[in-house]
């Protein structure tokens, strides 16, 4: 059975107990409280319980003991106390970082640890007989496709001159998704690179013109100079010279 998504909800909920040498469980549901996951910023909200601090917040990257902010107030989970223990436990910092982990076929449930200063001390996300669920399994968005387009046009040879009638357009792109060669040829594929051979009749201007996905184009010329030959100003019905 596939996995079933419910686009509709911002909000995956988590359930279960990390551990504390410090202060024990702290439970991350309960009849009256659950602690969230945005399934896009990957932001937490909502609250845990402890039995031995109380309600903790969680907001962002990180969670505050509200007992022990001033008069129990954590609605704001940056701190500005300066002195002393201020309740913050941090979800990730230099060495350690709570994240999520499993697969939709295995269920996910988060890891690592997250670190509450010498009063929670590390805060275990699992164990051998204990973790943090989630509802269901985050699938990280897909980072959005970065474009840097380039591209190299070449006409060879730049000069055409009787019996010679063909020249040969080259090109080369990166992180292009269509390109045409104007005039006379058109949409040329594939658009990372390739060639095509022109016949022109007078001194023509070809231009490479090259698009993509994001919003990027670039537009470059070459010309191939079509001249007579001395023997076709001497004898123009010669047939070279058509």
């Amino acid at each position: 059975m596939g996995l079933f998504f419910l686009p509709m909800l911002a909000l995956v909920g988590l359930n279960g107990y990390a551990w504390s040498e410090n202060i024990g469980w702290l439970a991350f549901q309960g009849p009256a409280h659950q602690v969230t996951i945005d399934d896009t910023t990957g932001a937490y909200g909502g609250y845990a319980w402890s039995e031995h601090v109380g309600w903790v917040k969680f907001a962002g990257d990180r969670a505050r003991v509200c007992s022990a902010t001033e008069g129990g107030d954590c609605s704001n989970v940056i701190s500005d106390n300066v002195s002393g223990w201020d309740g913050t436990i941090k979800l990730a910092g230099a060495g350690y970082k709570t994240s999520v982990m499993g697969t939709p076929a295995t269920g996910c449930s988060l890891s690592g640890y997250a670190w509450g200063s010498d009063v929670v001390g590390w805060l275990h996300m699992a164990g051998p007989t204990y973790k943090v669920n989630l509802e269901y399994c985050i699938v990280p968005p897909e980072p959005p496709k970065t474009y840097d387009l380039s591209c190299s046009f070449n006409a060879g040879p730049r000069v055409l001159v009787a019996p010679q009638k063909t020249a040969r357009l080259t090109w080369a792109c990166s992180d292009a998704d269509r390109c045409t060669i104007t005039p006379t040829v058109g949409l040329v594929t594939p658009a990372r690179g390739g060639g095509i051979t022109v016949t022109p009749q007078s001194t023509t201007t070809y231009t490479l013109h090259c698009e993509n996905d994001g919003g990027q184009s670039v537009d470059i010329s070459k010309k191939v100079e079509v001249v007579k030959s001395q023997l076709c100003e001497v004898n123009p019905a010669d047939p070279s010279c058509e």
